[in-house]
């Protein structure tokens, strides 16, 4: 299929890592790689990942809405804009610590609003239990997507539940080939992998 956008890796890899995006979402997708270019809009999508963000869209369109009012017109000047960020933030560190009285001040993050109403619609009815492993899936289809590593508590607890008789246990019914993927990628061996996990019996599930 001809893809004279380039829009079509862009596409792939929203698919991959959450599901096939509307029409609004191709839209506005085509409209920041036609602005920004598929370099920064790819590196958007992955900073929406590595944030799990609930709402992928509204992030990355707050994220290209951050770039456009600062005048960002590439992916050097995304780099460029984040060093120069960490560096205030690392001068201003002491005086978000800090009072001018040498007390200590009761600072706390603040989020954007977007970011609140993420964190606002997580389920309130589902157990930690529930939660941890439906973000250790979440985790490992990043893992897959991005080409990066698992943590060790992820594995161990995506292992477990692959364990379990049904085969994915807590997981989904998706999760077992999503795991060959990612043992694949990293030259790993399913059944070597459940079998290390069958030894940690002092395995909290609920961290």
């Amino acid at each position: 299929m001809a893809d004279p956008n380039g829009m079509n890796p862009i596409f792939k890899i929203w698919g991959d890592l959450w599901s096939w995006p509307s029409s609004t979402t191709i839209a506005d997708l085509t409209a920041w790689v036609k602005e920004f270019g598929s370099e920064v809009v790819l590196y958007a999508i992955k900073k929406a990942a590595t944030a799990d963000a609930s709402r992928p869209h509204a992030y990355v369109a707050a994220i290209m809405r951050g770039y456009r009012n600062a005048g960002i017109k590439n992916l050097d000047d995304v780099k460029v804009a984040e060093q120069a960020r960490d560096q205030r933030n690392q001068q201003s560190y002491g005086r978000q610590q800090y009072g001018r009285g040498g007390g200590r001040a009761n600072a706390q993050e603040q989020l954007p609003d977007w970011a609140k109403q993420d964190d606002d619609d997580e389920g309130q009815t589902k157990t930690i239990e529930q939660l941890n492993y439906e973000r250790s899936e979440r985790e490992l289809h990043r893992a897959v997507v991005l080409h990066r590593k698992l943590y060790n508590v992820d594995l161990e607890r995506i292992c477990h539940s692959l364990d379990q008789p049904d085969g994915h246990g807590y997981l989904s019914a998706k999760a077992p080939k999503l795991f060959e993927q990612y043992c694949e990628q990293n030259n790993l061996d399913v059944v070597e992998q459940i079998k290390k996990a069958r030894k940690t019996a002092d395995f909290d599930s609920s961290i």
